[in-house]
């Protein structure tokens, strides 16, 4: 019997098994988006070296904070994450009970290769048969049933491999 292996997690990929150009890659952006970042902080780095220079914890060169103009860009941004919050609160309150019973839930038993051929009027021998084809045409007839199982491959006739159940398939009435 064969065992399953599970893969070690996280899968980290050491430096030395990744190509060049990789490398040069995974390089090339991190300096970009640090660059980035420091660009997008640029104001506030700005005040942070200006308030630590001489005079020390004066602001002597650059202006103080509009804290008007900052509001006015984080109000919405503020609203939609108190809401959002609000939201995952009340969805957690009401759902707890439904995912406590879905984490103590059983796992349900799998259906015996007995009661699924006989829940369908089928053999067991035939269930086995099938699901060892590779490739299986399937018949149905009008009352949506299965009425014979061919199976199909290179090399194979198919009327060797037919099973037929029960009648065979109405006709198809002619006009």
């Amino acid at each position: 019997m064969k065992h399953a292996t599970f893969p070690v997690w996280p899968p980290i990929i050491g430096i030395d098994r990744a190509p060049w150009f990789v490398r040069l890659r995974d390089t090339l952006l991190t300096i970009l988006v640090w660059a980035l970042l420091l660009y997008l902080l640029r104001d506030g780095i700005l005040l942070i070296i200006d308030y630590f220079s001489d005079p020390i914890f004066k602001l002597t060169r650059t202006h103080t904070v509009n804290w008007r103009e900052l509001w006015d860009r984080f109000y919405v941004f503020l609203v939609l994450s108190a809401v959002t919050m609000l939201w995952l609160m009340l969805w957690s309150l009401f759902q707890r009970r439904r995912l406590q019973l879905a984490d103590r839930a059983a796992p349900r038993v799998p259906l015996s290769l007995e009661r699924h051929a006989a829940s369908f009027n089928f053999t067991e021998a035939d269930l086995e048969r099938w699901r060892t084809l590779k490739v299986a045409v399937v018949q149905f007839d009008g009352n949506h049933r299965v009425s014979s199982v061919n199976a199909a491959g290179a090399g194979r006739s198919q009327s060797d491999d037919a099973t037929t159940l029960g009648s065979a398939p109405a006709a198809a009435p002619e006009n």
